[in-house]
Parts: structure tokens; C-alpha cells; sequence
């Protein structure tokens, strides 16, 4: 049964019903898709709906009052359902997606428009369990996992091929058909692709530590880092890859430190990152050198702790606990040159120590954080609101006291707006930016006033004062 329905602001058509929640229709009446307590309505009875100026849908149902970010540009999606499981790497391959979680690895088939309109994926069978990193080499999927290596073609079973030590990740040796290196817990192994079928050969002499992250650097060439180790370059002997050498390289080739180092690929160089820091490496002196161009734009008091190389020459990063991606200017063809856009709403969201960002087309982008998957569709513009308000105002005669309290209605940001205040006739200079929406003014002497308060998001927006004269 239809209790209430309303027109949403792209002509689309929202019916609230009174067990089945929300349906979302498009202007010709097909599904698009249904809101529900399965994932995020908090209850399935809606009585009344109301469509906001910035595009949000409030529902008033039997249990409270839900608000639905309908054309918010970030989307979560659960696909081990209810476990709400940490997500670690995902790939999309054709129409299908494959989710690698703490729950282990889970499939998804969008629909023709590319959408994900359900929430919930399959389990791709034997691998239950913690899943670090799931990659496609031509037409096989790769998983790193707990208990080892798995592979498999689409609509497969996975094969288990390494079952003596967790897997973290498998890398390509250019030139060399039908073998694979695989980092896992306790060294790198190489894998033999024979007749079809891949088995292990063994593992790689001179290296016993964990390999999570390993950078190609040239052909025969590897870069290996350990958080608490230092970095390893592997050079693999082409006659023979097990007799392969491994250099071990630290502060006496200039690292500021042999703790937090990991190593990226960005523009097909090696990219060091450091607590002190971005690196690059001469390999004529032997040595570590500051890399200027992105610690002039990153800074070295705070650790960049992922690169990743997007589109038209995009870099995504996480820095502390920040997320943006740094933009290439088109303006300077003789050199490179960056402009740095922050995501506020990715603070603090992504998994510390395995930040997972995947730029899988050119506007869409994929974030892994301790609660399932983050989708990010950088098409949707935010619907920003109009002005500051001022929510109250009031005055003490006894204290001559004048209390204000001012808000920007902007409920996705709410915990990332930060306001400067300024009361004209008392304040000397605006007071400092800070995440409080109200303040009292208290021992006022008798006179006119006029109190302005200002808005922004920082790195985003900012909006233009509130001015209120007494």
C-alpha cells in the first residue's frame, strides 16, 4: 500500500509505502531502485516524504526519520550484508565486481546503466576469510589471502595454489610469459603457469621478510618495502631467477629513516614516501634524494601514506588522516605542476596502514574503509546551501550577556564546517576558525553592535558572512 509519494528534484518520482519502504521511480515509472532497512531506512513503514532544496529525501517513518542522500556524489556498499566487514581491494572486471574483504572475496554484477543498485554481492566459494588483495592478469582473477594464493577464470572455482604462507599481492616480470611473483608473508615466490595450470616453483633466495608492497622499477628490476625494516631492491637474474640478488638499503643511503618507508609507481618511476617526507632514488650516486616537485605540494611533517596514479595525470593520495588527489595543470606544458583538492568527507574513513584507492574510470573512484566499500562519482556535484543562518539570538539584561547560535545547513559536512566570528564594536579581529556554532558575548557596554559570523569547508568552500546588528 502507497501512503505518500512526492516529485524529487530531477523529475524523478519517490512513493513511500506502508511495508516495503521507499521505491524510487524515473519519470516513465520504471524501478530504479528500493530503500529499505536492508540497507539504511530506519524502518520499512513510510508515512510521509519531503524533497529538500540540496536534493536529500526525508522520510518520516513509524520508527523516527530517515534522510536519504539521493544525489550525493559518495555511495557505501556492504557486499558481505549485515558483517559490515573491513574492505581491503577491490577490482572491476567487464560488468562484474569483485569485493576483497575480512570476510573474504565477494562478487557483484552492475547493471547495463553501470550501477550497483543492490547492496548485496555473492561469496565466491573457498574463499572465506581475510582477503588482502584481489588483481586480473588477462583473463584470471588473482587473490591474495590469508591462507595463501587462489586463482580462477570468471564463473570458475579458485584453485588454491600456495597453501604454506599468506599471500599479499602477485606482479608481472615484463618480458616473461607464464610466471608471476607473489609477495607473501615470509618472502616472494615465483608462480609457473604449465599446460594451463599454475603452481608454485619455489621460493626466491636472499629474502625472508614479509613483501605486502612491491614496485616494479625495470624489467628485472624490483622495489620492496618494510615498514620497519627499510627498502629492498630485487634484481632478478634472468639465466636464473632463484640465484636473484637483494640490496638492502637504509639510512646510509640517505633515508631519513628505516621505519615507515613504502615505495609507489607514479608515472612509471619509483616514488618513496618516508616519515620526513617524499624520496626518489639515484641509482648513479647510490642514494635516496628529497623529491622536491611533491614535497612542495604534500610538505614533510606529515606522512603521505598512499599514491595512486588516476587518470589525466591525477594523483590520489592519503595524507595523516586526509584524502584528495592533486590535479595536473594543463597551463605548463615545459614542467609539471599540481594543485592540491582535499575530500573532507574521506577523513578518517579509510583503513589505517592499508588505504585502499582505485580510480576504475575517469570520474569514478572506489575507496576501501572499515566498513565495507566507499563509491565516489566525481559527476555529482554537490548541492551547497545558499547562506548562513542564525538560528537564535538572545540577550541577558542582568549580564549584559549576547548569546547567538548560527548554523550552515549543509547536513553531509556538518562535522567538517568550521566558522569565524566577529562582534563589530567589541572584537578587535575576527577569533580563530573553529567547529562551534554558538557563542555569548557576556559584560557589554551599552553601544551598537553588529555580530558577523563566516563559513567554510576548508580546501572546498567558503560562504559570504551572516551579518546581525543589536
Amino acid at each position: 500500500k502507497i501512503y505518500t509519494a512526492t516529485i524529487l528534484n530531477n523529475g524523478q518520482f519517490a512513493l513511500g509505502t506502508s511495508r516495503g519502504g521507499i521505491v524510487i521511480l524515473d519519470k516513465y515509472g520504471k524501478t530504479q531502485f528500493i530503500l529499505n532497512k536492508e540497507n539504511g531506512l530506519i524502518n520499512n513503514n513510510v508515512l510521509s516524504l519531503f524533497n529538500d532544496k540540496q536534493g536529500n529525501l526525508w522520510a518520516g517513518t513509524d520508527n523516527g526519520i530517515s534522510c536519504i542522500q539521493l544525489f550525493y556524489p559518495f555511495t557505501y556498499l556492504y557486499p558481505d550484508e549485515n558483517m559490515g566487514g573491513t574492505a581491503y581491494s577491490a577490482i572491476k572486471k567487464g560488468r562484474n565486481f569483485y569485493f576483497g574483504t575480512v570476510n573474504g572475496l565477494y562478487k557483484h554484477t552492475a547493471e547495463e546503466n553501470g550501477r550497483l543498485a543492490k547492496s548485496k554481492a555473492s561469496l565466491i566459494p573457498s574463499t572465506e576469510g581475510q582477503v588482502w588483495q584481489v588483481q586480473s592478469f588477462g583473463n584470471e582473477i588473482w587473490v591474495g589471502h590469508h591462507l595463501g594464493a587462489f586463482v580462477f577464470n570468471e564463473n570458475e572455482k579458485p584453485r588454491h595454489i600456495l597453501k604454506n604462507t599468506g599471500a599479499w599481492l602477485f606482479k608481472e616480470i615484463p618480458g616473461v610469459k607464464d610466471k608471476l611473483l607473489c609477495g607473501s608473508y615470509n618472502g616472494i615466490y615465483l608462480l609457473e603457469n604449465k599446460n594451463n595450470t599454475w603452481n608454485p616453483l619455489g621460493k626466491l633466495s636472499r629474502f625472508d621478510e614479509s613483501a605486502r608492497i612491491i614496485i616494479p622499477e625495470s624489467n628485472h628490476s624490483f622495489w620492496i618495502a618494510h615498514p620497519y625494516r627499510g627498502i629492498f631492491n630485487l634484481r632478478l637474474d634472468e639465466s636464473d631467477f632463484f640465484s636473484s640478488s637483494v640490496t638492502y638499503l637504509n639510512t646510509k643511503q640517505k633515508l631519513p629513516s628505516n621505519n615507515g618507508n613504502s615505495v609507489y609507481s607514479i608515472y612509471n618511476q619509483a616514488v618513496f614516501t618516508t616519515e620526513n617526507g617524499i624520496y626518489k632514488y639515484d641509482p648513479i650516486q647510490r642514494s635516496f634524494f628529497p623529491y622536491t616537485l611533491l614535497n612542495q605540494v604534500f610538505g614533510t611533517s606529515t606522512k603521505v601514506k598512499t599514491l595512486v596514479e588516476g587518470f589525466d595525470g591525477d594523483i590520489w593520495f592519503a595524507q595523516g588522516d586526509e584524502v584528495g588527489y592533486l590535479v595536473r595543470s594543463r597551463e605548463r606544458s615545459d614542467s609539471m605542476v599540481f594543485k592540491k583538492k582535499m575530500i573532507p568527507f574521506l577523513k578518517n574513513k579509510l583503513v589505517g596502514g592499508f588505504e585502499f584507492i582505485y580510480p576504475y574510470q575517469k570520474d569514478k573512484v572506489l575507496f576501501g574503509t572499515d566498513k565495507g566499500f566507499l563509491f565516489y562519482d566525481m559527476k555529482i556535484q554537490n548541492q551547497y546551501p545558499e547562506n548562513i543562518l542564525l538560528r537564535h539570538f538572545s540577550f541577558d539584561k542582568n549580564l549584559n550577556a549576547a548569546t547567538f547560535e548560527y548554523v550552515l545547513p549543509y547536513l553531509s559536512q556538518s562535522l567538517n564546517i568550521q566558522y569565524a566570528i566577529k562582534l563589530e564594536g567589541f572584537d578587535k579581529a575576527w577569533r580563530p576558525w573553529t567547529k562551534d556554532n554558538k557563542m555569548t558575548y557576556s559584560n557589554l557596554p551599552p553601544a551598537s553592535y553588529r555580530f558577523l559570523v563566516k563559513a567554510r569547508i576548508e580546501g572546498i568552500k567558503s560562504w559570504k558572512p551572516l551579518s546581525f546588528s543589536f
